[in-house]
């Protein structure tokens, strides 16, 4: 897999075959990470294989009887794999995230402890209960989506190893950047991208558009960027910034994404106005004005901001130590800076975000969810329906932000080109 992959994607490092995945270069360890996580979704065997054996052979373990005692060493020894995978991922470098990383570690914790019936209170606990209980516990590994709620342990593992190479893999000076980077695009909505089948124009990516997302997502080199002047238009240097070209706030992807919300207030029945006249007073522009949505009856004032969580205000807010920093940070100064500038008798606001990840702040998800309640209640009751048309929007709204994003890359990239090619052509001039 890495060999094919590295076919499409031609300045990756060399991969061989024959390594495990803490000896993979960094670009391939985060595309095989689940979508979830911002990965490509193209999840190692050898990462879940245990996993997929235990709930294979738990979903038969009852009809076995008698030969069940045959397959006990081998379960034993998965059983006690996927306990290994609760351990806390550590690091000596004080840059490394070590809270996120234990709130992971807890997390691996409770949720294999719940499947195998277990109360310990630490990986060393478990390995030791699964040790002396491997008939109990295979005899209740029975449930629903058991080998996907053991997956998710392991590749959270395999993520938080990812996390840590991360610091070791740039220059110190700039790990800080591509930690936020990171931390900002595990989500689904960042890789929602490459999940789409192109079957209507918004899923439609061409293929130099995907090849810059695949840059951004895996954390390769941006195509062609050697060719490309020092700084970008608005001074800002690329040497010590180099992703800043997706998130330049001279290309910004604000007017498509504010489009897209509106179209989704009118297919759920709302009667949505872009940049409303005469809401607010002072130095204030909502981006929609949506009645009939906000349960007392006001209407509802929206602005949609970005947030690139890489950003030296960010940073220092401790974008590299969590998530959600940089869109709880915006949200917070439209808030403020709405306050007492419309009429509260008339209208309510709601601030939403998105990072330059394409994360999702919590007043987006909250919008989002208003407006598919709706629809529910007044456009589209059939629960099958709905359910497609919620997933249709989720992903139209997510894949419309980041192509968004490389359509303003692709404007400023031919400004950095020609800017390099004319300089080129300056001192080639002069040593004439």
């Amino acid at each position: 897999m890495n060999v094919r992959f590295q076919r499409i994607v031609s300045d990756l490092p060399l991969a061989v075959n024959d390594t495990t995945w803490e000896e993979w270069p960094l670009p391939f360890r985060r595309a095989r990470l689940p979508v979830r996580f911002g990965g490509l979704g193209l999840t190692p065997a050898t990462g879940i294989m245990d996993s997929a054996y235990v709930s294979s052979l738990g979903l038969c373990w009852s009809s076995l009887g008698v030969h069940s005692s045959g397959l006990l060493d081998r379960a034993r020894q998965s059983l006690l794999s996927l306990a290994h995978s609760t351990t806390v991922v550590e690091s000596t470098d004080i840059r490394f995230p070590a809270q996120l990383a234990l709130e992971h570690a807890n997390y691996r914790l409770k949720a294999l402890g719940k499947i195998f019936g277990a109360t310990t209170g630490s990986s060393v606990d478990l390995s030791t209960y699964v040790s002396s209980h491997v008939p109990d516990i295979m005899a209740q590994l029975n449930a629903n989506r058991l080998q996907h709620s053991l997956s998710l342990v392991v590749t959270s593992k395999l993520y938080d190893l990812t996390m840590r190479e991360v610091i070791s893999h740039y220059e110190p000076h700039l790990s800080s950047y591509y930690l936020a980077r990171f931390l900002s695009s595990s989500c689904r909505e960042s890789a929602t991208w490459c999940t789409v089948v192109p079957t209507e124009p918004l899923f439609t990516i061409s293929a130099q558009k995907y090849s810059y997302l695949l840059a951004f997502q895996i954390g390769s080199k941006i195509p062609n960027s050697h060719l490309w002047q020092t700084h970008c238009d608005c001074g800002t240097s690329l040497s010590i910034d180099p992703c800043h070209v997706y998130s330049c706030e001279r290309r910004y992807p604000h007017d498509r994404v504010k489009v897209q919300l509106s179209k989704l207030c009118q297919a759920a029945g709302l009667i949505p106005t872009i940049e409303p006249l005469h809401t607010c007073h002072g130095p204030c522009q909502p981006d929609l004005a949506v009645p009939d949505l906000d349960s007392s009856g006001k209407t509802l004032l929206v602005d949609f901001t970005t947030a690139d969580a890489a950003v030296a205000s960010h940073l220092n807010r401790g974008s590299a130590k969590t998530y959600h920093v940089a869109w709880k940070f915006v949200e917070k100064a439209k808030l403020q800076k709405y306050g007492c500038n419309f009429d509260a008798s008339l209208y309510s606001f709601l601030p939403v975000a998105m990072e330059a990840s394409g994360r999702w702040s919590s007043g987006l998800a909250r919008f989002f969810g208003w407006v598919k309640r709706f629809a529910k209640v007044n456009r589209i009751q059939n629960a099958v329906r709905h359910s497609l048309w919620v997933a249709r929007w989720r992903k139209i709204l997510s894949v419309v932000f980041r192509v968004s994003q490389i359509i303003c890359l692709e404007s400023l990239v031919q400004s950095l080109s020609a800017d390099s090619s004319r300089a080129v052509q300056v001192e080639s001039d002069g040593e004439y």
